[in-house]
């Protein structure tokens, strides 16, 4: 690797605290799984961590790494009263670091921030009805999920206006653009990133027999409570946010590709 990281967050023995090296591994682990299962944009997009006994400060990767390179050891931490374009070594996607910034900061419940752009994320964040539940795993997100129009313009205005957007929802959908997604941990975060992503492939996928899609129910108001109960019934609350899933995904991860650790 050819990052480097600022000498405040030297992965060396005793240069930081066990619960960051924690905060620090999860982070990494979300980057790898997001390149694994399809969900990133070469070197586009983030996954933004919360170190976990410094809650005024962010775990980031270096713009131009890819997600299937990224370490425990490669990630800058960013204090949140601090200018992330100051100082050595740092390769920053600056608004990127603004956005965890601002979300973090604004949604204490959030520990874990991810923004990537996938074909069908973008293409559902597009149409006119935003997302349509067709199966189980939009069941599982809609109720999460709020919009925001595209600006070009990466300013404050542009950021107040995405966190303002966001609410207390854990979804974002970024019109011509992609998602946001956010979570207490990175894997809910990873779970109901790629949840949204099947979703919105399934979607997209039917969109030619769309007219001819079954509902679960003829009755509207029938079909949006059936959808509310399925996401929110008392048997899944840790089947979906990502807890039953991630000691699993973790063990993945440790098969294929252990370095995430280093």
């Amino acid at each position: 690797m050819t990052s480097t990281i600022d000498d405040a967050t030297t992965a060396e023995p005793g240069g930081i605290s066990e619960a960051e090296w924690a905060s620090r591994v999860e982070c990494a682990a979300g980057h790898r799984l997001l390149d694994m299962y399809g969900l990133t944009d070469l070197v586009e997009g983030m996954v933004g961590v919360r170190v976990a006994d410094e809650p005024d400060a962010f775990l980031v990767k270096s713009y131009g790494d890819f997600f299937d390179e990224v370490r425990a050891s490669d990630l800058h931490k960013i204090r949140f009263d601090e200018r992330p374009d100051v100082g050595r070594g740092r390769p920053l996607n600056y608004s990127s670091c603004n956005q965890i910034r601002d979300v973090l900061t604004a949604r204490p419940d959030v520990n874990c921030v991810v923004h990537t752009h996938t074909d069908a994320t973008a293409i559902v964040a597009s149409l006119p009805e935003g997302l349509q539940p067709v199966e189980q795993h939009g069941f599982i997100v809609e109720r999460h999920v709020t919009y925001v129009d595209f600006d070009v313009e990466i300013d404050d205005e542009c950021m107040d206006r995405t966190v303002a957007s966001l609410g207390d929802r854990q979804i974002l959908l970024m019109r011509n653009h992609g998602m946001m997604v956010v979570g207490r941990s990175v894997g809910e975060a990873f779970f109901l990133a790629r949840t949204l992503d099947v979703a919105c492939r399934c979607q997209v996928d039917a969109l030619p027999a769309a007219d001819r899609l079954l509902q679960p129910s003829d009755d509207p108001e029938t079909s949006a409570r059936i959808i509310r109960d399925y996401a929110t019934h008392p048997e899944h609350v840790e089947v979906f946010d990502g807890t039953l899933q991630w000691p699993g995904l973790l063990r993945m991860l440790d098969r294929h590709c252990p370095d995430f650790r280093d």
